[in-house]
């Protein structure tokens, strides 16, 4: 649901979503008529805003938000090639852009018990956190920020 309000030259826009149990397959793109992700997905969020303008709404933004992805899995990703890649940089070869795309995107399947994502919005910035479970002895935790300016900082951990 979206509610915008007016008072004078003053606006408040509020928004929130809720989906539960959704088909991610329904919400992706396709690749060769196969959707790039599977799963059953939980949604939630809400952000609201208030200004003059619409920079004045977004830099006020307050919210935050949630998804878990159920017995999902990701197509078309290699996420061994991610290390080939360093591996090889680290080398001194010499990789051209389009010989690392096609290696991370070689045939192959990424299998998830869970994913989830978190994001909270404030000041016009905002800050993300996942998590990917594999099974249920192997999970991975990642987080990044976008600021309001544009900057972003990137933290990977296990």
């Amino acid at each position: 649901m979206l509610l915008i309000k007016r008072s004078g030259a003053q606006a408040a826009v509020s928004g929130n979503l809720a989906l539960t149990g959704t088909a991610l397959e329904n919400l992706v793109w396709r690749r060769n008529d196969r959707p790039v992700t599977t799963g059953l997905l939980d949604a939630k969020g809400d952000s609201e805003g208030t200004g003059r303008s619409i920079a004045g709404i977004v830099a006020n933004l307050a919210g935050g938000g949630s998804f878990t992805v159920h017995d999902g899995e990701i197509r078309s990703i290699n996420p061994a090639a991610f290390a080939s890649v360093i591996r090889a940089a680290d080398a001194g070869f010499n990789l051209k852009p389009e010989e690392v795309s096609k290696g991370v995107r070689e045939p192959s399947r990424y299998r998830l018990a869970a994913l989830q994502a978190y994001r909270r919005d404030a000041g016009g910035g905002e800050r993300y956190s996942a998590g990917a479970q594999r099974d249920r002895r192997q999970s991975e935790r990642n987080g990044f920020q976008v600021g309001a300016g544009g900057s972003r900082t990137l933290g990977v951990g296990k």
